[in-house]
């Protein structure tokens, strides 16, 4: 971690952030407590949480586009948890235009929750999530569908719901998120070891658990934990769409993995062909695997899918701006980006994305440069700009997706290079080993352990870059 200094620049940064990332906030409800009044606006008869049934799903989403991308992942509950009375209530941030089918066919009551104030409630800071009460109104669950939904809403249903065991698996849960800026060091992968254990359907805690190998070189133990992460979540497509998206991300080397990943995300892509998550993952396998041809024909299909959900048609382009050959997507990923709307995603992505589109895909270093400068000049000041840059990076929502962005926003703080403290040096450093440029990389941290005083973290990141550089296995 970044010490004291980092802890005061983060919250001099969440003073002045304009949205939260969703995955790293955490939801108000917790395991075990009565749910809260739902208290939103009925789009038919009102649901009376409490009296409903023995199971509820409560999912709560920006716009009914974006729920209707979780159709499959819906009306699989509904098959599965039918005949235990299991009924789901989908919210919506917004009220649904006149002429709109009320909910496409999802096997939901839908509600409408325009000034944001049951979200709060429930979710806190958190934009999206699913929420699982069992016992008529104790809250059993939360979180994304990838984190063992479809197990969460089984045990519910069956009556075998334990209470305190879910808020454990929930603290840990949490607690492995916290760990990801170290996660080669054994206290994270003894913890996500116990995470996927426990709940063996969580598919971002196996990505970080494979992560843990991959960042020490452990080809055996990432090739065995992959092999054991797919069977586990072989029967649940979200699960092991959310474990291809975070773990493919953060590689320091994904193609390998993204080679085993095709034939089961392709399976599971045809069975859920409106799960733009799943879609959007395989993508996410071809681009790594090299698949030039077959990125661009699933490129093509994908774009008429994205047109009306503003976050995946940003993370539509974002994936296509990874690929070998970008340039050859700059008139979809141009088309793609004219679909967000305000608040659809927040400032800092869409300006990573439209960055990362100039760059790579347009070949516009100056185009980029006037996007980075333009979002640089509305932050405050230099340690603002530093958690930016490392949130980016750090944060699982965004890890791998944008470090060329976060090289830019690194660049600018480098203009002070002489007056930077240890934490932002260490922050530099990242974004120059994760665009590839160790040597920097390996500079940039030996600097931050001399103006530290030979800070541990410090210096074990220093000796994971050199081995990277070396090309040997990373210090255990």
């Amino acid at each position: 971690m970044h010490g004291a200094m980092f802890r005061l620049s983060r919250i001099l940064a969440v003073l002045s952030s304009l949205a939260a990332c969703a995955a790293g906030v955490r939801a108000q409800v917790q395991p075990g407590q009565v749910a809260p009044p739902l208290e939103v606006a009925w789009t038919g008869t009102p649901v009376a949480i409490g009296t409903a049934g023995p199971v509820v799903v409560v999912a709560f989403h920006r716009s009914l586009a974006a729920a209707a991308c979780d159709g499959d992942v819906l009306r699989d509950l509904d098959r599965r948890g039918g005949e235990h009375g299991v009924l789901m209530i989908v919210v919506l941030a917004e009220r649904l235009p006149a002429n709109q089918a009320p909910a496409q066919q999802l096997p939901v009551a839908l509600a409408v929750d325009t000034d944001g104030r049951a979200r709060a409630r429930w979710l806190g800071e958190q934009a999206d999530g699913y929420v699982v009460l069992a016992e008529h109104d104790r809250i059993a669950w939360t979180g994304q569908p990838g984190q063992g939904l479809r197990a969460a809403v089984a045990l519910a249903a069956a009556g075998e719901y334990d209470f305190a065991a879910s808020a454990e698996r929930l603290r840990q849960r949490q607690q492995l998120e916290d760990l990801f800026t170290d996660v080669g060091s054994a206290a994270a992968r003894e913890l996500a070891q116990r995470v996927v254990t426990a709940w063996p359907t969580d598919g971002p805690s196996w990505a970080i658990r494979w992560l843990g190998d991959e960042l020490r070189r452990d080809d055996a133990a990432a090739a065995a934990t992959a092999a054991a992460a797919l069977a586990a979540l072989a029967d649940d497509p979200r699960a092991l769409a959310a474990f291809a998206d975070l773990a493919l991300r953060a590689a320091t080397q994904p193609r390998v993995l993204a080679g085993s990943l095709l034939a089961p995300l392709a399976v599971a892509a045809a069975n859920c062909p409106d799960d733009l998550c799943i879609q959007l993952a395989r993508l996410r396998a071809l681009v790594h695997s090299g698949n030039g041809r077959e990125v661009g024909r699933t490129a093509q299909q994908l774009a008429r899918k994205v047109e009306g959900v503003g976050a995946a048609a940003v993370e539509f382009v974002e994936i296509l701006t990874h690929d070998a050959e970008p340039e050859v997507h700059k008139d979809l990923g141009a088309r793609a980006l004219r679909v967000p709307r305000p608040g659809d995603v927040d400032a800092r992505t869409l300006a990573a994305v439209r960055y990362a589109q100039a760059l790579r895909c347009e070949r516009n270093a100056i185009a980029a440069r006037e996007v980075a400068c333009d979002y640089l000049d509305r932050l405050p000041g230099r340690a603002v700009v530093n958690n930016e840059a490392w949130e980016l990076m750090t944060a699982l929502p965004s890890c791998g997706r944008f470090d060329a962005f976060a090289l830019a926003l690194a660049e600018r703080m480098l203009e002070q290079r002489a007056a930077l403290e240890p934490f932002e040096l260490d922050t530099a450093a990242l974004a120059m080993f994760r665009n590839g440029r160790g040597d920097e990389a390996i500079e940039l941290q030996a600097a931050a352990v001399e103006r530290s005083g030979g800070d541990a973290t410090y210096k074990d990141r220093l000796e994971h870059y050199r081995a990277a550089l070396a090309g040997k296995p990373a210090p255990r």
